[in-house]
């Protein structure tokens, strides 16, 4: 067995995995306030609740067999809106958050039980210098993870009340028109893995296309790489080549905040070995 410490969301928890842990090794990756003003939907004063914190067990298989994924949740009782691009968040409202990353933990989860998939991820973190559990009150950043879910915009991402009229000023600065949130997404619209060359064609943001276009120069012409898009970012997927006959590429995840216009990486997959498959029909015929 090994130990792993995580943080989520503010919590620290501390996990036990046994060797074939279905997350490879986890990369905290530091984030500045700015960026973190930047990446956010909504940022609230908020007062945590009597019952804090609720987790949901979700199956993978209809069986069963595998262990559910825990989708864990914070619970808040919103004390002030300090910004919000869609309007939905109101004064005394009870609101329920979602993990950080819960979208990819959730795919980690599944890929390494149903396809023996273990992935290294790069999960971006918040250190505002304070320990959550010594906070009650708190100002907290949040992401639309689709038209009613809000999660938080990274792991640890919150600021005691003290830092309020700081990053009120920094929102006034930060968040104009040029940079607020498109609008979402029409279906026919979406791309949705497609080739990097043609998605830079197709996008009509020049920040993304620049930043696309940046990305595509640091590979070789035969390295293969998709683009797909969500209403807040792309999901750029490197696939390597593989060196060994037996062998697969490896293969990264990268992903372009459509608020921002960086690109950081998301998760690694490891080159892995092909099982062997043995022909058995000659043996019965």
């Amino acid at each position: 067995m090994r130990l792993l410490h995580m943080v989520f969301s503010g919590f620290i928890i501390i996990l036990l995995f046994s060797k074939d842990a279905y997350m490879g090794m986890v990369h905290p990756q530091a984030t500045g306030l700015e960026e973190l003003v930047r990446r956010s939907d909504v940022i609230i004063c908020a007062k945590k609740s009597s019952r804090h914190w609720t987790t949901q067990k979700i199956f993978i298989d209809p069986a069963h067999k595998y262990p559910p994924y825990e989708r864990s949740f914070s619970h808040f009782a919103v004390k002030e809106v300090l910004l919000d691009d869609r309007n939905k968040i109101r004064k005394g409202k009870s609101i329920a958050v979602l993990q950080a990353y819960d979208g990819l933990l959730f795919d980690l989860h599944k890929r390494y039980f149903l396809e023996g998939v273990s992935k290294s991820p790069i999960l971006k973190e918040y250190d505002c210098g304070s320990p959550y559990n010594s906070l009650n009150c708190m100002i907290i950043f949040l992401r639309y993870q689709d038209k009613d879910t809000l999660g938080f915009a990274c792991n640890a991402a919150f600021e005691p009340i003290s830092s309020k009229e700081h990053i009120i000023g920094m929102i006034k600065q930060i968040k104009t028109p040029e940079t607020a949130t498109d609008s979402p997404l029409q279906k026919n619209e979406a791309i949705q893995n497609m080739c990097i060359d043609k998605a830079i064609k197709t996008i009509r943001d020049p920040r993304h296309k620049q930043a696309l276009g940046t990305f595509r120069s640091h590979y070789e012409r035969d390295i293969e790489i998709s683009v797909t898009e969500t209403e807040s970012q792309y999901e750029i997927i490197v696939y390597h080549p593989s060196t060994q006959e037996t062998w697969t590429g490896g293969t990264e995840q990268y992903l372009l905040d459509k608020k921002t216009a960086m690109i950081h990486l998301g998760w690694h997959e490891h080159p892995m070995k092909i099982p062997q498959i043995h022909d058995t029909s000659k043996k019965s015929q």
